[in-house]
């Protein structure tokens, strides 16, 4: 049996999983993460005792499924859409300090995606928008779901604890401290800042913010994050956002070209093979 752990990148996934392995000494997989790199492995492998990480052997899909099958509890990491119904602890942090800590994280490690805060809130993203991705979980209406808010686990940790107390069944063992400082300190580059409320950022433009709200309002007025600063002046966009935006274009562009022509070969592809059996009857 899986419970999954899901969450928006950078939304308190590992938190969770520190608050599993140190208070109820739970390990979980990541079913993406697999430690190959050698830098990333001299890096960040010293750190998984802290969150209780371990490795899956052979490919995910034979491993998922030994997994379901199995009548043990398995806890898996995920920001990836559900697989299936099994139960499920979804983490939600506000959209903003989320796609802000995701867009240094990207940057940081996958610098040639070259992803922009503009990508990340309309979504042009692997993972899509943080709106679609909570959508795609449906934390509130999901059965033998958990959903926890990021900026509860920073301010009001006990009550958390006794939340997933009672939805895995487990009694703790040990207290809580958050070693969020300790980590940042090991992993610095990982582990940013680790706070819960929302107070802007340097990268983050009253256009980002207009363009956001008007993106992700519902959500943001569901789960009860402050928008109320937002106003309906105009925004002056500045040319570097404008030149954000052409550049945005012209990678949908390209993305819609290699679409094409991966379509078209397949069509091409399909037409052979039916000339050639065509040819056999």
């Amino acid at each position: 049996m899986i419970i999954w752990i899901a969450s928006y990148p950078r939304s308190g996934n590992t938190l969770v999983r520190t608050i599993l392995k140190q208070v109820f000494n739970i390990n979980s997989y990541d079913n993406e993460l697999k430690v190959n790199d050698q830098n990333w492995k001299e890096q960040y492998e010293p750190l998984f005792h802290n969150y209780g990480h371990i490795e899956y052997e052979g490919k995910w899909n034979e491993f998922y499924y030994k997994l379901k099958n199995s009548k043990d509890i398995f806890f898996v990491k995920t920001h990836l859409p559900p697989e299936d119904d099994s139960p499920a602890i979804y983490i939600v942090r506000d959209g903003r300090k989320a796609i802000v800590s995701y867009f240094h994280f990207m940057k940081q490690f996958f610098p040639e995606t070259e992803r922009s805060i503009l990508d990340l809130i309309l979504g042009n993203d692997y993972y899509g928008d943080w709106t679609s991705h909570y959508n795609s979980w449906m934390p509130k209406n999901r059965k033998n779901t958990l959903l926890i808010k990021y900026e509860k686990i920073i301010n009001e940790p006990n009550i958390v604890i006794s939340e997933i107390e009672n939805f895995i069944n487990i009694k703790r063992i040990k207290p809580w401290v958050n070693p969020f400082y300790d980590l940042k300190e090991k992993g610095n580059s990982f582990f940013r800042e680790g706070t819960s409320e929302w107070t802007g950022a340097k990268e983050w433009s009253e256009f980002y913010d207009r363009l956001f709200i008007k993106k992700h309002y519902n959500l943001m007025s569901q789960l009860k994050y402050d928008i109320e600063h937002v106003q309906n002046n105009k925004v002056e966009i500045s040319d570097n956002e404008l030149e954000e935006i052409k550049l945005l274009f012209e990678k949908k562009k390209i993305e819609c070209n290699m679409y094409r022509e991966a379509a078209k070969e397949r069509l091409e592809l399909i037409n052979r093979l039916h000339g050639i059996k065509n040819e056999k009857i």
